[in-house]
């Protein structure tokens, strides 16, 4: 690790830390899952509470605008697999067209730049069916999902008109 980062282990949990990230992977039902805390500098975002959780998340406009700038940094990167753009369509299937307010915020730090990144992500998975099937290997993805996926693409059914 580098001088701007240190590893913490406070009660056992070990964290990773950054100048603007924390990141821990947390254990629960024997699954991992990385835990990751970010300071978000380039944007305003927008929270609310949820039944299940004493604390509040992020609101869907602000995941979604989240997503469209991870895209934009690394969508183009094949080694990450177009995480966020499968991600993208899993929410854009589960949530429907992503409002107005998502699309703003992320333009309001990459312009339409974001429009077009997540455009190329979808033509690239679409157009590729041994990458898109790499990828969805690689994040391992469930099979039901997967078939949500590719019905997206194949169509772009489900998927924001660009």
């Amino acid at each position: 690790m580098g001088s701007h980062h240190r590893l913490l282990c406070p009660l056992g949990v070990c964290w990773r830390s950054g100048a603007d990230h924390s990141i821990t992977v947390l254990e629960i039902d024997n699954t991992p899952i990385k835990f990751e805390i970010v300071l978000e500098a380039r944007v305003q975002l927008g929270c609310e509470r949820v039944p299940q959780l004493p604390i509040p998340v992020l609101d869907r406009a602000s995941q979604i605008a989240e997503k469209l700038l991870a895209n934009s940094d690394r969508g183009a990167d094949r080694g990450t697999c177009a995480r966020d753009a499968i991600d993208l369509i899993m929410m854009f299937h589960h949530w429907g067209e992503p409002r107005a307010q998502a699309w703003e915020i992320a333009e309001r730090a990459y312009g339409p730049l974001v429009r077009a990144d997540l455009e190329k992500t979808l033509a690239r998975l679409a157009g590729d069916p041994a990458w898109l099937t790499d990828c969805l290997s690689r994040l391992q993805v469930k099979e039901s999902a997967r078939h949500i996926i590719r019905g997206c693409l194949s169509e772009r059914e489900g998927l924001p008109v660009l």
